[in-house]
């Protein structure tokens, strides 16, 4: 049995260099399948949009973890904003709605977690303040 302030020792293997080349070689396939899917489903501007919101991702998650808390901390009306391209890429692929369809649901979307983010913010505020 450990105590509170010891390790266990155990590594998740997300966190080993093989392990983040793993998830790195598997989500570009991924994107590019997307992409290659999107492009035959709705034409090459949708593929490119759905291509390039993957991509953002392989490339996310290589940047340090405290160098995205500190940026989400310093620019708190920005962390939702993959939300709309990954639910217009969702909803474009997997649904048979219109892309019009799609943007709108992908725009108020943002609009209505951008709103709840602000809300938030501004009551953690005012109880500190």
């Amino acid at each position: 049995m450990t105590d509170q302030g010891e390790s266990t020792g155990k590594v998740v293997l997300s966190s080993r260099p093989l392990g983040r080349w793993v998830k790195t070689v598997f989500l570009a396939l991924v994107a590019v399948y997307a992409a290659m899917w999107g492009a035959e489903k709705h034409g090459i501007a949708v593929g490119a949009v759905i291509g390039l919101t993957y991509a953002s991702m392989v490339v996310g998650q290589w940047i340090p973890a405290l160098s995205l808390m500190r940026w989400s901390q310093e620019h708190p009306a920005l962390d939702v904003l993959f939300f709309p391209f990954i639910v217009f890429s969702g909803l474009a692929l997997f649904t048979p709605l219109s892309l019009l369809l799609c943007l709108a649901f992908a725009i108020s979307g943002y609009m209505v977690l951008f709103g709840i983010g602000w809300i938030i913010r501004r009551y953690r505020v005012r109880d500190v303040g």
